[in-house]
């Protein structure tokens, strides 16, 4: 899966999550993107940001330098009523160093009033399974099936 689908597969997952009335890519490729890649707007009236990492390796350098990218335009998303920021990657974060990253970088986001939260593949694939329409337009139809326990079936009629 290439970065813009990745960015779209975000898209949508966040359009789906209890809060969110709207998601979209923000910006084209070669677009000043303020360091965010998919913008959502929330039912209270305020802003989640998320940056989008395709990529099958992360460090903790790089969460901080997601971070970093972002934060050198808050200002500007200040302005937008910006609550929240997702950093979504494509593999798995569960080491150790990337863990302890992620609980500094919500330190760092906590003293500007900002949420902090990191989702990897595993996460991605949890929130997904709920949908397997997104699933099948995002995935071959045997891993949304997988992923999901095969398609939504109807309920006999009485």
């Amino acid at each position: 899966m290439g970065a813009q689908h990745f960015q779209s597969l975000c898209r949508d997952i966040l359009e789906k999550q209890p809060g969110v009335t709207s998601a979209s890519v923000y910006g084209h490729s070669g677009q000043w993107q303020g360091g965010i890649d998919v913008l959502a707007h929330l039912k209270d009236g305020g802003t989640c940001v998320a940056q989008c990492k395709c990529h099958r390796k992360f460090s903790a350098a790089a969460v901080r330098k997601a971070s970093d990218e972002f934060l050198q335009h808050l200002t500007h998303w200040e302005e937008r009523d910006v609550k929240r920021f997702i950093l979504m990657v494509a593999c798995d974060m569960s080491s150790t160093q990337l863990q302890e990253r992620v609980v500094e970088e919500k330190r760092r986001f906590r003293e500007f009033g900002l949420e902090y939260e990191a989702w990897d593949v595993n996460r991605l694939a949890n929130l997904l399974a709920q949908h397997w329409t997104l699933a099948y337009r995002h995935l071959e139809e045997p891993w949304a099936n997988k992923l999901c326990g095969g398609p939504p079936r109807q309920l006999p009629g009485s």
